[in-house]
C-alpha cells in the first residue's frame, strides 16, 4: 500500500496519532503522576476509530491508559449545543490537556478555558474533503525516506513494532524512536494548515 491508497480508517488513525504528538511534555515528564487528558468530540459519527488511534499513539510515547494516563471522554452525541457544557465539565475536572476534534469542539474548548492547553485534531470536516486528504498525502511524501517508510508500515499498513523492525533491519526500540520523530515531523507539516482552519 502507498500513501495514495489511504483508507478512511487509516486516515483517522494517522490524524489521531499526530494529535497525540502534541501532548505537552509535562505529561511525560512526571512518571509517578497519572496525567489526565480530556477528549471532546461532537459525536456526529462514532468516535471509536479516532479514540483507538489516539490511544495507540499515546502508547507509542509512553502514555498508557490505566497506568500513567487517564482519558476523560466527553461527547455531545451529535448535538453541538451540548459542547459548551461538555467542555466546562473537562475544565472543572482540571484535565492537563484537552484534545478537541472538529471545529465546534475546538471552539467550545477555547471558549471554556484559556489556561488548559488545547490540542486541535483536524478542524473542519477533513474526512470528507479530498483537499485535506491530498494535503496529508503530500505531507507524507515530503518526509525523509526513513520517516515515511516507518509511518507507512506502522500507521497505514498497521504492522506491529517487531514486524516493522524486521523489515527495516533495526531494533524495535529504534522503530519506536523513528516513528515518534516521523509523527512529530508530519504534525509540524500539517499543524499550520489545521490551525488556519480553526476560527
Amino acid at each position: 500500500m502507498n500513501c495514495f491508497d489511504m483508507k478512511r480508517r487509516d486516515f483517522i488513525t494517522l490524524l489521531a496519532a499526530t494529535a497525540a504528538m502534541a501532548a505537552p511534555r509535562r505529561l511525560r515528564a512526571q512518571p509517578q503522576r497519572v496525567a489526565t487528558i480530556g477528549v471532546l468530540v461532537t459525536g456526529n459519527a462514532s468516535p471509536d476509530e479516532f479514540l483507538t488511534g489516539l490511544r495507540e499513539a499515546l502508547r507509542e510515547v509512553g502514555l498508557i491508559e490505566g497506568q500513567n494516563v487517564r482519558l476523560e471522554i466527553r461527547t455531545a452525541e451529535g448535538r453541538a449545543a451540548l459542547l459548551p457544557e461538555k467542555a466546562a465539565e473537562l475544565v472543572r475536572l482540571k484535565v492537563d490537556v484537552i484534545v478537541a476534534s472538529l471545529t465546534p469542539s475546538v471552539k467550545a474548548a477555547k471558549d471554556a478555558t484559556s489556561d488548559i492547553p488545547i490540542v486541535m485534531a483536524p478542524a473542519g470536516d477533513p474526512l470528507e474533503t479530498e483537499e485535506t486528504r491530498a494535503l496529508v498525502r503530500a505531507s507524507i511524501e515530503r518526509l525523509p525516506d526513513t520517516y515515511r517508510i516507518v509511518l507507512m508500515l506502522r500507521d497505514i499498513e498497521e504492522l506491529d513494532t517487531q514486524a516493522t523492525a524486521e523489515i527495516l533491519g533495526v531494533t524495535p526500540n529504534a522503530v519506536k524512536i523513528r516513528l515518534h520523530r516521523a509523527r512529530q515531523a508530519l504534525r509540524a507539516l500539517l499543524d499550520p494548515h489545521f490551525r488556519r482552519a480553526t476560527p
